[in-house]
């Protein structure tokens, strides 16, 4: 018989239950809003917001380069969000309101995760623990940190490659038509492609193992219906989102290539390559650390990831091993080991290592929420038995486990949140003084094409408030493109080299037509031909 909290779970009607998951979900992101809100301008939302504002400039048209980001650097960016954001600030306009609603989108999509989680789990370990994955899902810490650093095509990501799980598993249950359901998988695949580079591609490679895999099959264990129909859907789920990667990367190819193969690339090797192979155990070890020091030291990313997978691996081999739905596990698995083969192949490149064990914990979630469910529910049998009780409380506890885990998981992404809120304030939009700048070029510099070198996330900040173009200052290990390496370097000299390499300093703004250079107070010597036409208690804008 079914404890009482299992029993009050279970007669919840569906639809009021994915409204209360997805007002829980939206609650724990609006919280994180809440605990520092002036992040909201800061990490990479002012870089979509400038996105967003060169497609309005272009007539909503993808420009074929970038006017305002990195001018001259080849648009690279999957145009669903930035398409997203250019008609909200259509509507919002730009400057402080334009990123209260970018981020109010991003928490919409935090929230709209958990109903296809809810779908996967309840399709795979049945409806009550389908419910409780769910509500645990709706703290998800990663995807907490990922609102807060402005990661809003990865959020959008994340419901979309759910999605795709969900079908993918619910093609092996029912006997959909093959050609429709392949069709309307591959349209889901062609849209992440569309909004998320690394998932996208990811999530492509995972249907072409997925059809390699059922091809084979059929070659070895001879013509097989359900394999027959499993390779046909897999493969034309895969054919349609090589069509959109075709569509989007193939002109792109170039920038494609330098992003996997830098090296190739001769400002790679003149410019960036000592700066980067230089910093980049520094940089992996910061990586490192900043995901494992979460919340003070109480909850630990990277080991309960490691711990996870384990975790998953083995129970999917269990599950495997007794036939429980062999078939869709399997499947499942692709999802987490073709991106965590990623993740060894890229581990030379820490920002992309850490956006794919992203996509790692994300598809490991539900096995590895349901085996501490399972674990949780065992024990208390056991200690039922060893009482002598008959009536056993496994229900019970799993659901006070539940909830446990998502008022600790809700804790913990509010206070992780609060400690990259501090992270992303330094140099960037969130610092104080910002706003000044920002709105000294917006009401003294009406000439738009008056390029201006500001650093980091200033700089973005400053295209989206008045419209001029910016190089700005950046981590040469985060860039892709030669361009953006090269007008990095030139906004570092402008900005913080311009008194010890003045003749370098005045060739720059010479050659890149520079007209203002924003410097931080803390650079103590500034090349003596700047003029000085603004400056508060953080910067100086000066004319170059």
């Amino acid at each position: 018989m079914a404890s009482i909290p299992t029993y009050v779970l279970r007669q919840i009607p569906t639809p009021y239950f994915v409204i209360l998951v997805t007002a829980v979900s939206a609650s724990s992101a609006l919280a994180v809003m809440a605990s520092a809100p002036s992040f909201i301008a800061t990490g990479d939302a002012s870089g979509y917001a400038v996105l967003g504002r060169e497609i309005i400039d272009n007539g909503y048209m993808i420009p074929s380069t970038n006017t305002l980001h990195y001018p001259g650097s080849q648009w690279i960016y999957p145009p669903v969000v930035p398409y997203m954001i250019a008609f909200l600030l259509t509507f919002t306009g730009y400057g402080s309101s334009a990123f209260v609603s970018i981020t109010i989108l991003g928490a919409i999509l935090v929230s709209l995760s958990c109903v296809p989680m809810y779908l996967v789990s309840r399709n795979l370990f049945g409806e009550v623990k389908g419910r409780i994955i769910s509500l645990i899902f709706s703290c998800y810490p990663p995807s907490l940190y990922t609102l807060t650093w402005g990661g809003y095509p990865q959020l959008l990501a994340f419901v979309l490659m759910v999605w795709i799980l969900y079908f993918a598993l619910r093609f092996q249950e029912f006997k959909f038509q093959v050609l429709r359901s392949g069709l309307i998988e591959g349209l889901l695949v062609g849209a992440l492609v569309l909004t998320h580079d690394v998932s996208g591609i990811a999530t492509v490679l995972v249907f072409a193992a997925v059809t390699v895999y059922f091809l084979t099959r059929r070659m070895l264990m001879g013509s097989n219906a359900e394999t027959s129909r499993n390779a046909a859907f897999f493969a034309i789920s895969f054919s349609m989102g090589m069509v959109a990667a075709i569509y989007w990367y193939l002109p792109r190819l170039q920038w494609v290539l330098y992003s996997i193969f830098p090296t190739s690339s001769p400002v790679y090797n003149g410019l960036v390559r000592s700066t980067v192979s230089g910093s980049f155990y520094s940089s992996l070890t910061e990586d490192l650390l900043a995901l494992t020091q979460v919340a003070n030291g109480l909850f630990a990313l990277w080991p309960i990831m490691i711990i996870g997978i384990g975790l998953f691996l083995a129970v999917l081999y269990r599950l495997l091993k007794h036939g429980f739905g062999s078939v869709k596990f399997l499947v499942l698995a692709f999802f987490v080991i073709v991106p965590l083969l990623l993740m060894v192949i890229e581990i030379g490149k820490p920002t992309l290592f850490a956006r794919l064990s992203y996509i790692v914990i994300l598809f490991s979630f539900p096995v590895v929420a349901y085996v501490v469910l399972e674990g949780i529910s065992a024990l208390q049998r056991r200690y039922d038995v060893r009482r002598g009780v008959k009536k056993h409380r496994g229900s019970t506890a799993v659901l006070l486990s539940a909830a446990v885990l998502v008022i600790s998981n809700g804790a913990v992404a509010i206070d992780f949140n609060a400690v990259s809120h501090a992270y992303y304030s330094v140099g960037s939009a969130n610092t104080p003084g910002v706003n000044g700048v920002a709105d000294y070029f917006l009401n003294n510099v009406s000439n738009r094409d008056s390029i201006v070198c500001a650093p980091g996330y200033l700089g973005y900040y400053i295209s989206e408030h008045s419209g001029n173009p910016v190089f700005s200052f950046y981590n040469y290990s985060d860039l892709t493109q030669p361009a953006e390496w090269t007008e990095s370097h030139v906004a570092y000299v402008l900005i913080f080299e311009s008194y010890n390499e003045s003749s370098l300093a005045n060739s720059y703004v010479t050659q890149y037509i520079v007209s203002y250079v924003v410097i931080p107070h803390y650079v103590n010597k500034i090349n003596s031909e700047y003029k000085l036409v603004y400056q508060n208690e953080f910067y100086g804008i000066y004319l170059a």
